[in-house]
């Protein structure tokens, strides 16, 4: 006949746990919190008096415990109202309506231990002891349940009012509500007055349903994160339980083998030994429950940094657009484990969180369920935050990169266009070229033929006149024709082994003779024993036209110095004078065919010298490079590659 009895101690026990707990791990003490702890810890207390009235073994004890149990439902029922009243409006009751509510608890501790209260006691060795209620109980009952149907009128109001999360929690809350009602009106009330008290303390057990609803609301609809308040309630509870188990064992035992009984010191002894026992016990039994559990409560569980750490990670790492979305997505689907996580401007069916994404008005994150089924918590709700804050920079930074690259690639696009155009009509005037030299040799060939032929006829200072005209055409035609071929890679290239510094000498030479017929000296340092490898026809015109440039813009009475000396793996040759410089902005315009410097369009040329000069060097795989100035005059600098010795070896 204990059966009740037992169960109503689990009950007891399990809501004290769940009591401290919340009231020891609390983050945020809202109104709704609060008062739901002190509704567990008042419903405890009122089931735990109730037990122990069922087994004492004395009226005076019976009295006491029925007493304070009477007063520990007074409060049970007044933390009740308060929670009711702050899950309504999420706030503490005033002072008016908290004193209506405080009313019942008020008047029932002075009559709690008089006949008024409890009008008789009887007390059973092989069943649970019973009282006989007073006249009081009757107008307490009556007054209590106002209380509860006005409430229970309040809250299906606010049920009407409301809608969304809200109204799914109003509902459990309900389910609750009612049978606590139906519970206490069945066997704390009609029972009762027909005498029947034998089920008395099952009353006080219909505070479990509500607790395990309002805890549902709480846990499925996030009033607050109930996780780890459940585990480590289950957890302490079954570890007080196993205290009591091992107690109560203990006491059977030896019960049933020592007829004499068992003495209230060896009892007491038993019970201090039994606590010491666990205390030592608890934490090795505690760890294991926790490892036992810890699937139940966190399966969806993750590191919040970590998590955090991993997706900020792939937020700076990834630039391209596309990428990034997808593997946000796919990173955050995994760890939330979510059906799916979506990026975009529409949301997809079974969407249950959208997260707006700062600066990014068209663009959300649509999250849909949990894998498990499980409700996004508070953690997921601010992970989910921070996420929307850090992909709203990222987004900005990949458009930015895609709009930068997209013009890159169109300006790579249209480069490579007008390169290849460039290259067209650079090809077409090679060609053109290439045809106008040809179609104007032939006449001036047949034309100088004839000339002579006419040398009899002509006054000979108007002869030499018109022949050293016409030679100038032909040598003008035949370097065009020379830089046509260079150009196309058409002109022939006939590579030996030879002397720079012997090349160098004899061209100096036969310089110095020109200069000097035109008061200007020429002097040179060359280094011997200087090979390459090459046409040494081509190198000797590319040589020539630099030092005849020099010459024709060098000033009367100055001197252009040659050099010849080695540089690592290069033979470098430098021609320097004084005279007419090159302007800054015509420097790098020079090797352009026809270009001519604007301070030199007195002195008589066609602007191929050097156009030719840098197709044969190029060609030689050399470079030539120029610097010119007032105070340092012009100079040519030619690297060309040299080899070790006159065979090549």
């Amino acid at each position: 006949m204990y059966f009740f009895t037992w169960t109503a101690v689990a009950v007891a026990v399990l809501l004290a746990s769940a009591a401290a707990v919340l009231f020891v791990t609390q983050k945020h003490k809202t109104a709704v919190l609060q008062t739901f702890i002190a509704y567990l810890a008042t419903a405890a207390a009122w089931i735990g008096a109730n037990s122990v009235a069922d087994i004492v073994q004395s009226h005076e004890q019976l009295l006491l415990w029925s007493g304070i149990a009477t007063i520990a439902g007074a409060f049970e029922i007044s933390a009740f109202l308060f929670l009711i009243y702050a899950f309504i409006t999420e706030k503490f009751p005033s002072y008016k309506i908290g004193f209506l509510y405080i009313t019942p608890t008020l008047l029932t501790i002075p009559v709690a231990f008089s006949p008024y209260s409890i009008l008789e006691t009887q007390v059973y060795t092989t069943q649970p002891n019973t009282i006989t209620p007073g006249n009081l109980y009757v107008l307490a009952s009556f007054l209590i349940f106002t209380l509860l149907l006005v409430s229970l009128v309040v809250l299906i109001k606010h049920y009407k009012k409301v809608s969304g999360i809200k109204k799914q929690q109003t509902i459990y809350v309900l389910i609750g509500f009612c049978s606590i009602i139906i519970g206490q009106l069945i066997f704390q009330v009609i029972l009762p007055i027909l005498g029947e008290t034998r089920f008395f303390n099952i009353a006080p057990q219909f505070a479990l349903i509500f607790a395990l609803t309002t805890g549902y609301a709480i846990f499925k609809y996030q009033l607050f994160d109930i996780k780890v308040i459940a585990q480590r309630s289950l957890i302490y509870a079954t570890l007080l339980t196993l205290i009591i188990i091992l107690y109560s064992s203990f006491i059977s035992f030896t019960s049933n083998y020592y007829t004499g009984g068992i003495s209230n010191l060896y009892r007491t002894l038993f019970g201090v030994g039994a606590i010491l026992f666990a205390l030592i016990t608890i934490p090795a039994l505690d760890k294991l429950l926790r490892r036992l559990t810890d699937p139940l409560f966190f399966a969806g569980k993750y590191e919040y940094q970590k998590a955090l750490h991993e997706l900020s990670t792939t937020l700076n790492e990834k630039n391209d657009l596309n990428t990034l979305i997808t593997h946000s997505e796919t990173q955050l689907s995994a760890i939330l484990r979510a059906m799916f996580v979506s990026i975009g401007q529409k949301a997809p069916k079974d969407t249950v969180l959208v997260i707006p994404i700062p600066n990014n008005p068209k663009v959300k994150l649509f999250i849909g369920p949990k894998k498990s089924g499980s409700p996004y918590t508070n953690e997921d709700n601010s992970l989910l935050q921070t996420f929307a804050n850090q992909i709203s920079v990222a987004l900005s930074r990949a458009l930015l990169f895609k709009e930068v690259t997209d013009r890159a690639e169109e300006l790579e696009r249209r480069v490579e266009e007008r390169t290849i155009q460039i290259k067209d009509i650079l090809e077409q005037q090679r060609v053109q070229m290439l045809q106008l030299t040809h179609n104007l040799q032939t006449p001036l060939t047949i034309l100088t033929t004839h000339f002579e032929q006419v040398r009899e006829y002509i006054d000979p200072i108007q002869f030499q006149s018109l022949e050293r005209s016409i030679q100038d055409v032909s040598n003008y035609i035949t370097r065009l024709l020379r830089l046509a071929r260079l150009e196309s890679g058409q002109e022939p290239h006939y590579e030996t082994c030879f002397s720079l510094s012997a090349l160098l000498g004899d061209i100096t030479e036969e310089v110095s003779i020109i200069a000097e017929a035109q008061n200007k000296h020429v002097i040179s340092t060359i280094q011997p024993k200087l090979f390459m490898n090459g046409d040494e026809t081509h190198i000797r015109e590319a040589f020539l036209n630099v030092i005849s440039n020099a010459i024709k813009y060098a000033t009367s009475d100055s001197t252009i110095t040659l050099s010849l000396t080695k540089d690592k793996t290069f033979a470098k040759i430098t021609c320097h004078n004084f005279g007419i410089t090159i302007q800054k902005e015509d420097i790098e315009k020079i090797f352009t065919p026809f270009y001519r410097s604007k301070n030199h369009e007195k002195v008589s040329g066609t602007g191929l010298g050097l156009a030719i000069t840098k197709q044969i060097i190029d060609r030689h795989h050399g470079l030539i490079k120029v610097t010119s100035s007032n105070k340092t005059g012009t100079k040519f600098t030619i690297l060309l590659p040299i080899t070790a010795t006159q065979n090549g070896k």
